[in-house]
Formats: structure tokens, C-alpha cells, sequence
């Protein structure tokens, strides 16, 4: 007769998250990309299913500016600023008027490419995380160098990582690399089973170590729209 025994949680699940300000600076970072880009997200399924015409602009901690506008951003503070509604003809038409204004059958493709890319992003995450998690048995078994890196820590989720934060830890790892195959020679070398003499090996690059940009997507930095980094290649 088979038991079967219910497997305990190995996570706490979703749960409510305190709205307070953030502390600590790798926390406020990743939240900020996170809800930036769900802020644009939102912003692009309001004008795709209502037709209405967005503009959002935010400024990080750093000063940097990240832009949304559909048509764009130019034309929605235009007529905030002069208090002109927007004229309600067809977009046909419009855009017959308005050599600036974004078709919204051109609007709609770019919007379910960017979900595409998402979708792959996260795949790719899921990738990465693993390489953290190979990454961590092996300085386990060398002993370690005794550091910890901020990618480590419970509190950052590796799922809402941006592309620099990816580039960064990537770089990070093959460090990680070099330390641990420097570690080796050393035990070896103290062990008796190497020449002191001898070489320390090379540690092989990883595949994800050499990741191509890629600039496809809704976002905008800096007020240009699609110019927002918003992928990873493997």
C-alpha cells in the first residue's frame, strides 16, 4: 500500500507587501524597475483597449527619465498643457492629420511582440537562476571565498532584474569562476597532487557570459518611444 505525504511549502507564497519607503538601495532599485515597467504595461493596455490617449513619465532616484505616450508623449502634454481635448475623428483619419500619430493597428503588433518578449525574458530568468543555483553547490564544495553578493540575498527577486543588473551579475559570476579555479590550484598545490610550478587552470566561459543587448520593446528612456531596453540574449 502505497502513502502518500503531502510535500511541506518551500516558499511563503504571495503575501501582502508593506507600502512604506525602502531602505535599503538594491531593494529600491529592483522595485523601481519592477513597477516602472508594470506602470508602462498598464499605461499601453489602456490605450490599446480604450483608445485613449497616455502619457506617463517617471523620474528615478538617479534622475533619469523613462517615458510612455500613445500616440507619443510630445502630442499627450500638448494638449494637457493647452487644455485642448484630442479631436475624436477616427484614427484613419487622424493619422491623415497627424504625420506623428502611431496607427493603432501598428500600435497593437508592437504591444503583443513586447508580451512575447516578455514571456521570453522569463524563460531566460529561469536559466539564470539556475546558473546562481549551480553556482552556489560549487562554493559549497570548495569551501568558498567567504564573500556574498547582493544577487545572494533573500530579499532581491531574480525575476525582476533588468538587463544592466543581468550584465552586472554575469560579470560577477565569472569572477566567482576565476576565484574558484584559483581556489583549486592552491588545495591541489597544498595537497601534494600539483607541481607548484604548474599553471592554474582556466576556468571555460560560461554560455551566459556573453549576452547580446537586445532594444526591442514599448518601453522609452528618455522620451523616445521603443528605445527602452527591455531583453537578454542567452
Amino acid at each position: 500500500m502505497v502513502i502518500l505525504r503531502k510535500l511541506p511549502k518551500r516558499t511563503q507564497g504571495r503575501k501582502r507587501i508593506e507600502i512604506k519607503k525602502l531602505e535599503n538601495l538594491n531593494n529600491k532599485q529592483v522595485t523601481f524597475s519592477k513597477r516602472r515597467s508594470g506602470i508602462f504595461k498598464k499605461a499601453a493596455e489602456l490605450s490599446v483597449l480604450c483608445g485613449a490617449e497616455v502619457g506617463v513619465i517617471v523620474f528615478s532616484t538617479a534622475g533619469k527619465v523613462f517615458c510612455y505616450g500613445h500616440p507619443n508623449v510630445e502630442t499627450v502634454l500638448e494638449c494637457y498643457r493647452s487644455g485642448v481635448a484630442p479631436s475624436a475623428v477616427s484614427d484613419d483619419t487622424a493619422g491623415d492629420q497627424n504625420p506623428n500619430r502611431v496607427p493603432m493597428a501598428v500600435f497593437n503588433k508592437e504591444y503583443m511582440e513586447a508580451i512575447k518578449e516578455l514571456e521570453e525574458q522569463k524563460r531566460r530568468v529561469v536559466e539564470v537562476k539556475e546558473a546562481v543555483r549551480m553556482k552556489k553547490m560549487v562554493m559549497g564544495v570548495v569551501g568558498g571565498c567567504g564573500e556574498r553578493f547582493w544577487w545572494e540575498d533573500e530579499s532581491v527577486d531574480l525575476d525582476v532584474l533588468d538587463v544592466q543588473e543581468v550584465e552586472h551579475y554575469l560579470m560577477s559570476l565569472e569572477d566567482v569562476r576565476k576565484k574558484v579555479a584559483a581556489r583549486l590550484h592552491e588545495v591541489r598545490i597544498l595537497n601534494g597532487t600539483l607541481a607548484p610550478g604548474a599553471l592554474p587552470p582556466v576556468p571555460a566561459v560560461h554560455r551566459l557570459c556573453h549576452m547580446p543587448m537586445m532594444t526591442n520593446g514599448f518601453g522609452a528612456q528618455g522620451g523616445q518611444f521603443g528605445g527602452g531596453y527591455h531583453g537578454f540574449g542567452v
